[in-house]
């Protein structure tokens, strides 16, 4: 009779946390958003011009045109939101330590294929981070103009993200996967 109490109550705690872990308040603030938003806008600015230099794949080149082009716009509409938000929320002049780090490995990755394997594989990870950094601050964030900013950025951010698996199926650059 023990072994079954304690097995129901081990049950009811799991059930409980469980429920707990899935309603997680996935808000950030509005200064953390702008921080991360502007850290992941300005290393997807910085590897595609790095990426117009060292890869020599067609498809490569085009993709970081684009990303060069969109995230620079994108770059602009976060500066407003950021002017028209509630807070004193700042956006990031230089990279944070995390995303030097991938830009450094950028850098010093051969030009050519070692390049577009790990431009590709930054870039699949950092728009998948901004994809849910985006959708949960459109869902969960305080700040209005930060909110509009994120719902109205996050479908161009889908659209990058299903260009970079057409770029994975069609051009053979395969992830390079990178080492934390």
């Amino acid at each position: 009779m023990k072994n079954k109490l304690w097995l129901l109550a081990a049950l009811v705690l799991g059930a409980y946390f469980s429920t707990q872990v899935a309603h997680a308040d996935l808000s950030v603030s509005a200064s953390e958003f702008v921080a991360s938003a502007s850290n992941a806008n300005m290393l997807a600015i910085l590897s595609s011009n790095l990426a117009l230099a060292k890869s020599r794949n067609h498809d490569v080149v085009k993709f970081a045109e684009r990303m060069a082009d969109r995230h620079a716009r994108a770059a602009k509409w976060l500066e407003k939101a950021a002017k028209q938000s509630q807070t004193t929320a700042a956006l990031a002049v230089k990279l944070d330590d995390k995303h030097q780090q991938i830009m450094t490995e950028l850098i010093l990755a051969d030009p050519g294929r070692d390049f577009d394997q790990r431009y590709i594989g930054a870039q699949e990870d950092g728009h998948t981070e901004a994809i849910t950094l985006l959708h949960n601050y459109a869902h969960n964030g305080q700040d209005k103009a930060l909110k509009t900013f994120a719902q109205r950025a996050l479908p161009s951010l889908k659209r990058h993200h299903a260009r970079i698996e057409d770029i994975l199926a069609k051009s053979g650059v395969h992830i390079t996967q990178r080492e934390d």
